[in-house]
């Protein structure tokens, strides 16, 4: 696979970056050159401030765009706050279903209850009509 490493940020991400190029090399992918399609890009991210933040977002919609049929994997701190973020996210819909399951229980048991009530009040009243 022609492989892309994108780094941004720190000098430990251009560490990291340059010793992940290497183990993907030994493993038989090779570094996309200038002008050719990557099959994969890896975006090595950071998110020291807002405004790195900001850049990744930046890096990572102009990276989409300009390689359409590419595979974008996202590494780095801006990744691993994306995936906290996101399960945070998860868990609140989760909670958010249980309360929706919660109140649905709770109205079909009401609907169950006032259809008893019905019944025992038609059985006491016979065919009158209940107001």
């Amino acid at each position: 696979m022609r492989i892309q490493i994108v780094t941004l940020g720190c000098k430990l991400n251009y560490a990291e970056s340059s010793a992940l190029m290497q183990s993907l090399e030994a493993h038989g992918h090779t570094r996309c050159r200038q002008g050719e399609s990557p099959d994969v890009v890896i975006v090595n991210t950071c998110t020291v401030t807002d405004t790195a933040d900001h850049k990744d977002r930046q890096a990572i919609h102009r990276i989409r765009r300009e390689n359409p049929n590419a595979k974008i994997i996202l590494t780095g701190c801006y990744a691993e706050l994306l995936r906290r973020k996101a399960s945070s996210l998860v868990e609140k819909d989760a909670e958010i279903l249980k309360e929706i399951d919660r109140l649905v229980s709770l109205l079909s048991e009401s609907a169950r209850r006032l259809q008893l009530l019905l019944h025992v009040l038609h059985n006491s009243y016979g065919a009158r009509q209940i107001t």
